[in-house]
């Protein structure tokens, strides 16, 4: 980025600040999309940014909680600068924002349990290996990933031997934790609450997206709107090496499969359906 176009945005952030002291009360979101990600949270977005009654930060995935507040990085934003986020909604609208990092990442959930313990929680699932999968096809080009084997052993062998869940994002071993929902939902459920938390499962989506947006209306407290499925970010459909082998996806699914078990017991049984494939 030149200096010219930092200038430019110092100038657009200018009048911003300008817009924000105009504002006596700062609206803070009244629900958080917090992932997984790679579970259908850009085709909600897209759905939710389209209803009258709602306001969305007008960018996905600000990933503020854990991830870019000053707390955590000393260079990120305040929780002031956060809200600003929210500056253009109504008063009579529902807030809010989706992040899908924010159920795989601790620090995520803690500082937004800090800051918002009254918001509501849409939480987005999958079949962790599909969700595996799919990230895999998301991240090839921009890192030159070729082959689907090479790349889960690595991620196998970076998970077994105590790779950190931490802020490397594109790194194998991630993907395997953002495919681990059930540490996140329990975390979640002990401070929240269960009426506070509305599941979305990937596979249900896909089936019947406009009765998932009418469950997702209720309850936010929307007034039931036709809702638009849009799926604008669905992984690359270029050739790529898909193939695994029968030990690997075994491995894999002994990762996953526990932590299904563990989820089921926080959620109820029919969460055991994620296993499928």
């Amino acid at each position: 980025m030149d200096r010219k176009e930092v200038d430019r945005l110092v100038v657009e952030f200018d009048k911003l600040s300008q817009v924000k002291l105009k504002r006596e009360i700062l609206v803070k979101p009244s629900f958080i999309g917090v992932g997984a990600g790679r579970c259908g949270t850009s085709a909600i977005y897209s759905a939710l940014i389209n209803h009258p009654g709602c306001h969305l930060s007008p960018i996905k995935e600000v990933n503020y909680f854990g991830i870019r507040d000053k707390e955590t990085t000393p260079t990120g934003l305040t929780y002031s600068e956060y809200l600003s986020y929210f500056l253009g909604a109504d008063h009579d609208q529902v807030v809010g924002e989706i992040s899908p990092a924010y159920l795989t990442f601790p620090e995520s959930l803690v500082n937004l349990h800090k800051y918002l313990p009254d918001v509501k929680l849409i939480l987005t699932l999958r079949n962790p290996l599909e969700r595996f999968i799919s990230q895999f096809k998301h991240h090839k080009n921009a890192h030159g990933l070729t082959s689907l084997e090479a790349y889960s052993t690595q991620a196998i062998e970076q998970f077994n031997a105590g790779f950190p869940n931490g802020k490397n994002w594109f790194s194998p071993a991630k993907n395997i934790y953002q495919s681990l929902y059930s540490e996140g939902t329990k975390y979640l459920l002990e401070n929240y609450g269960r009426d506070k938390i509305h599941v979305i499962c990937f596979h249900n989506l896909v089936a019947n997206f406009s009765n998932e947006m009418r469950l997702l209306q209720e309850f936010l407290g929307l007034k039931q709107h036709l809702l638009p499925e849009n799926r604008t970010n669905q992984s690359s459909e270029e050739a790529v090496d898909l193939d695994l082998s029968w030990e690997t996806v075994k491995s894999l699914e002994a990762i996953f499969y526990k932590d299904i078990e563990n989820l089921s017991e926080l959620l109820g049984d029919e969460f055991m359906a994620l296993t499928e494939r």
